[in-house]
């Protein structure tokens, strides 16, 4: 998603794509140890926690990606827009956690119900993403011919 818009070289447009990456990484991996479902997924087989991650995945590249996207002019505002764009994402941690742990398999609900527990909340994310990034707009590329 970021690998758009003018630079200089191919590294204004290959460094930071690398950076949005492995920023959805490490959220990942924090998500991982603060409220994983991880587990949930692999072990107790449960689907709706397999929704939620992938609907948590796709939001989160979806605003990074965003927020890295455009035209480059010096590496100090580039990073400095993207971690303000890119905030959103954070907010959708502590939401993450909070269903982990809400919708986790207990002995009295093994399985819980894909529709509700990971179907809703997943188009509930999808939605505010999209409303986020309807809301941020298209990025500003300028033509190709006007860097040359």
């Amino acid at each position: 998603g970021s690998n758009i818009g003018n630079g200089p070289t191919i590294w204004t447009t290959l460094v930071p794509a690398f950076v949005a990456t492995g920023a959805l990484l490490a959220l990942w991996l924090v998500l991982e140890f603060i409220g994983g479902s991880n587990e949930a997924i692999t072990i107790d087989r449960d689907v709706a926690a397999g929704i939620r991650l992938a609907a948590f995945l796709c939001c989160a590249g979806a605003i990074l990606g965003r927020a890295m996207a455009g035209d480059w002019s010096d590496w100090d505002s580039t990073f400095r827009e993207f971690v303000r764009l890119s905030l959103p994402a954070l907010v959708l941690m502590p939401a993450m956690v909070l269903m982990n742990r809400r919708y986790a398999p207990t002995p009295q609900v093994p399985r819980p119900e894909p529709a509700r527990c990971g179907l809703t909340p997943a188009l509930v994310m999808l939605g505010l993403t999209a409303i986020y990034l309807v809301y941020l707009g298209v990025p500003y590329v300028a033509p190709a011919s006007a860097h040359l």
